[in-house]
């Protein structure tokens, strides 16, 4: 269970840093990249900003758990890009602190969690493949489908590392 989660959200992580990339290179100003991390597609769904530190938070909040631990403290300082990429830093450290042998009984531990104010009692199994990892797609799907409202030129690519694309091919 170690590569399907840890190694998953690591990719991913690298990923949502790649989309971030291209808001600052889309947009220059500190005034407009507040702009675009305070959109949301509809009213009443979280911006941009909370997009993001929602999909990080799942690859701790599912990874600490199926590996048998706390999970660990994160802080959220500011709502800039900047602070978005030192909490995607810092989520991946704490990954790479994960040993493979933290999982050895991952699928039949039981996980107690919450989703929304709903609590949860999953094993791990079910908790990683029918709650967290689609949580965790749901939010990074929707920091791409925010980035593409706004403009900012973000493609399957960016999203999953591995389409290419020829210049100018619309993606």
């Amino acid at each position: 269970m170690y590569d399907q989660s840890v190694i998953v959200f690591e990719h991913y992580l690298r990923r949502l840093s790649v989309m971030l990339n291209r808001l600052e290179a889309y947009a220059e100003t500190a005034s407009k990249q507040e702009a675009i991390l305070q959109t949301s597609l509809a009213p009443g769904m979280f911006p941009l900003v909370q997009q993001v530190r929602t999909a990080i938070g799942f690859s701790l909040r599912t990874c600490y758990p199926l590996a048998g631990l706390d999970i660990p403290e994160t802080e959220s300082h500011e709502d800039t890009v900047a602070d978005l990429h030192r909490q995607i830093q810092e989520a991946e450290r704490y990954l790479q602190a994960l040993s493979a042998q933290s999982f050895t009984k991952a699928a039949e531990r039981e996980i107690v969690t919450t989703a929304g104010f709903k609590e949860l009692r999953l094993d791990g199994q079910t908790f990683l493949t029918q709650y967290a990892l689609p949580n965790f797609f749901f939010h990074l799907s929707m920091v791409y489908a925010i980035l593409r409202q706004c403009g900012v030129p973000v493609g399957k690519m960016d999203f999953d590392g591995f389409h290419e694309y020829p210049p100018g091919f619309a993606f």
